[in-house]
């Protein structure tokens, strides 16, 4: 049987997010306004009613400031590469399994309005890429997806993602949501 598994990476230790749970960019702490054409001073992961569930250890944050640099959790600009940002440094750690092996192919991860994958958040410009990438990608809707690594057969594949949101105007962003797919054989 196939599963995914996200992961949120915190400064210390990990946290299991929930099919209900949210990934949430907000500006310098929980709940704190992101300015518009800004993106995230914090990453934080909230349940269905907005509870706030990393309140001790908070989720490591990376930050878009140009297509090639991230700031790590609120560190200077670092250019992307094999080693920026670390796997541990990556806010997502998306795990699929299967019961038997299978190598993995085509994956795909994006963020869209949360109703139709063909179209971009609303009023959100979304940047990713998978860990040793040396560049962002502006991955919204799916058809822009970061292209993720074949990894050969195994029961178990981890993905590393990092991730930044930037609000084009202002408000609550709701119609937001990420998704990930690949093929297995």
């Amino acid at each position: 049987m196939a599963t995914f598994t996200w992961t949120a990476q915190l400064t210390t230790g990990t946290l299991t997010i929930g099919a209900t749970d949210k990934v949430g960019f907000y500006g310098t702490n929980f709940g704190d306004a992101i300015t518009v054409n800004s993106y995230q001073d914090s990453t934080h992961i909230e349940n269905s009613s907005g509870t706030h569930l990393c309140t001790t250890n908070h989720v490591n944050n990376t930050k878009y400031l140009t297509s090639t640099t991230v700031s790590i959790n609120g560190g200077g600009s670092q250019t992307l590469g094999a080693s920026v940002p670390t796997t541990a440094q990556c806010p997502l750690k998306i795990n699929f399994s299967h019961t038997s092996a299978v190598a993995t192919s085509a994956g795909k991860f994006w963020a869209d309005n949360g109703s139709d994958v063909n179209t971009a958040p609303t009023d959100v410009t979304f940047q990713a890429g998978e860990q040793s990438d040396t560049s962002w990608t502006a991955a919204a809707p799916k058809s822009a997806a970061v292209t993720l690594t074949d990894q050969a057969s195994a029961t178990s594949h981890d993905f590393y993602i990092f991730c930044s949101a930037s609000p084009t105007a202002v408000g609550d962003k709701t119609a937001f949501r990420l998704g990930i797919e690949l093929t297995y054989q």
